[in-house]
């Protein structure tokens, strides 16, 4: 989970909200959190390891199959 709230705005996911405490789980807080990772709300996420995103895709489909795994 990213710990966000999204809107699809000009035909692409904007982060509305980013979560700084756990969302759904007290032990995994979100990864757009971390040290090192400077991430404001309004960005857009574009693509997921490579893959370009826009509004068509569904978001979530990009991160099946990742948990515990080093995106790049």
């Amino acid at each position: 989970m990213l710990g966000v709230n999204y809107a699809v705005e000009n035909g692409h996911y904007r982060f509305k909200k980013i979560y700084s405490t756990p969302v759904l789980d007290a032990n995994t807080p979100s990864p757009l959190v971390q040290p090192g990772i400077q991430i404001p709300e309004g960005y857009y996420l574009l693509a997921v390891n490579g893959t370009p995103l826009n509004e068509h895709i569904n978001l979530y489909s990009l991160f099946q199959n990742t948990a515990g795994k080093q995106g790049y």
